[in-house]
């Protein structure tokens, strides 16, 4: 590993030294270069930084502090552990190269070697490898506990069969932009087999997280414990995929991980307590490092590796499929880099059943929000039914997003407007909202009970908040008929 790296290595430090100079107008600009963090999942993590890579047989589990598996099931803040140190990570290194006694060191240490990239300056494998949400939460956490809260509600309490939440599922109502992701149904080997996971992919188990509450929490008495960890979990999870935190968020974030393992412990005290559940005991200091969490997972770059294992399964040369592999990632790079729209944020409307009508015969709403711009009744409005803007669709009546109150009125919780219209006048799109009133947080459902005014607002398409609910339908309640939002990451 170290060979493989010392090129790389190299590299940073003369970057380092030198800076990069970019002729910009005619005039320099001189940049300065630092390594801020290597992004992995806990396994390449753990060989980059020569730490033990079977976290589960490890004495010390954590690349981020010394504890061990028996202390990571009984203290569920960072505060009780004792945090491994840039330079008493040095030395520990050091004892290990000097000393005879290898085997019984490298366990106590939880060190297999020194990783070169202690030699990158101002940089430490201790610090700088962030634990990854993705593996974490939807690779690991939530598929097991997922997979136990299910064996507790189908297996020990009746509450109902899993044919009846495998017929759920598949008649669920996907919003356009879930159809994707739709999850796969649970099969009874997942929920009986010692493997400790239901198998989704990462996208899948977000996914079917969100629209659990949906699926059974009707089904379930409101006071099981149970059911309330697993919502403790899903808070944990809309912290984690926010991409905007206030610093409030931090320490709200410690409560709800360590009221959630002290829960997880009770109720399933004869399972495993996995590393990954003591991995989110940092998050709330990674979050400070580095900021929020979703924005230093590595979901990007298994999509990347995704295009890439595509292919090498469809290449003609299997010799050295590594020059196929090269040549045809050069070929689609070309051609993304000739387009004219690739990294721009372009908005194009969409002409699915796109409707010409007079200005005379539009609501009141639209009517007057264009004459202020100086339209005459004889002018025409163009009306589509979605909207393309940066690779996403925005489709009318079937997306959501986050209303802003007034600052000096802002209510209780968090606020919300369908997306109802998109219509086109002097080249620009503007889109009607109306507007829903939250009337409080079903914590049994976690979500948000609504109700729909009379209220429609218009703006420009441009201006709205894009940290969208899109594709997520109202869900009704089958027996109060009462409308919930359930939210895709945490809204202060």
């Amino acid at each position: 590993m170290n060979d493989f790296l010392r090129p790389f290595v190299d590299e940073v430090n003369k970057l380092q030294d030198n800076g990069i100079t970019v002729n910009l107008d005619q005039t320099e600009h001189h940049y300065s270069v630092g390594l801020l963090a290597i992004l992995a999942d806990n396994l390449a993590a753990h060989a980059l930084g020569g730490f033990k890579e079977s976290m589960s047989f490890a004495k010390r589990i954590c690349r981020t502090c010394m504890t061990t598996s028996d202390n990571a099931k009984h203290h569920f803040t960072e505060t009780e552990f004792q945090l491994r140190h840039p330079e008493s990570h040095k030395q520990q290194c050091q004892e290990l190269q000097d000393s005879s006694s290898y085997v019984e060191l490298s366990r106590d240490y939880g060190i297999n070697r020194a990783s070169i990239l202690e030699s990158i300056n101002d940089f430490s494998v201790v610090t700088s490898l962030p634990h990854d949400v993705m593996h974490d939460l939807l690779e690991g956490v939530i598929p097991y506990e997922m997979k136990l809260l299910l064996r507790h509600c189908i297996s020990s309490m009746k509450y109902f069969t899993l044919v009846l939440f495998n017929n759920r599922l598949s008649k669920f109502d996907f919003g356009y932009s879930e159809l994707g992701d739709k999850p796969a149904l649970v099969d009874c080997s997942h929920i009986s087999s010692p493997d400790k996971k239901i198998r989704q992919s990462a996208s899948q188990m977000w996914l079917l997280a969100k629209i659990l509450p949906f699926l059974i929490a009707d089904l379930i008495p409101e006071d099981n414990q149970h059911w309330q960890c697993f919502t403790v979990l899903l808070r944990i999870l809309e912290i984690a995929m926010a991409p905007i935190l206030s610093r409030n968020s931090v320490d709200y974030l410690c409560v709800l991980i360590e009221e959630h393992h002290t829960l997880f412990r009770q109720l399933y005290p004869d399972e495993s307590f996995i590393p990954k559940l003591h991995y989110m005991v940092h998050y709330p200091r990674q979050l400070l490092m580095f900021g929020p969490l979703v924005h230093s997972w590595t979901m990007r770059y298994e999509s990347k590796l995704r295009v890439l294992k595509r292919i090498s399964k469809v290449g003609l040369n299997f010799k050295n499929i590594c020059q196929t592999v090269a040549r045809r990632h050069q070929h689609l790079l070309v051609y993304h880099l000739h387009s004219p729209n690739y990294l721009t944020h372009s908005l194009e409307p969409g002409t699915l059943a796109a409707k010409v009508t007079p200005l005379a015969s539009e609501p009141i709403y639209i009517r007057s929000y264009i004459q202020q711009m100086g339209a005459s009744e004889e002018t025409f409005v163009e009306h589509v039914r979605y909207v393309k803007f940066s690779g996403t669709t925005y489709k009318c009546n079937n997306a959501f997003v986050h209303y802003p109150s007034d600052v000096n009125d802002r209510p209780l919780n968090p606020q919300f407007a369908k997306l109802l219209d998109f219509f086109m006048f002097h080249s620009n799109i503007f889109v009607v909202l109306q507007i829903y009133v939250t009337q409080y947080f079903d914590s049994h459902y976690h979500a948000y009970v609504v109700s729909p005014k009379s209220d429609y607002v218009v703006h420009p398409f441009v201006s709205i908040d894009k940290r969208i609910l899109h594709g997520r339908r109202l869900f009704v309640h089958p027996s109060s008929s009462s409308l919930y939002i359930a939210v895709k990451w945490y809204i202060e």
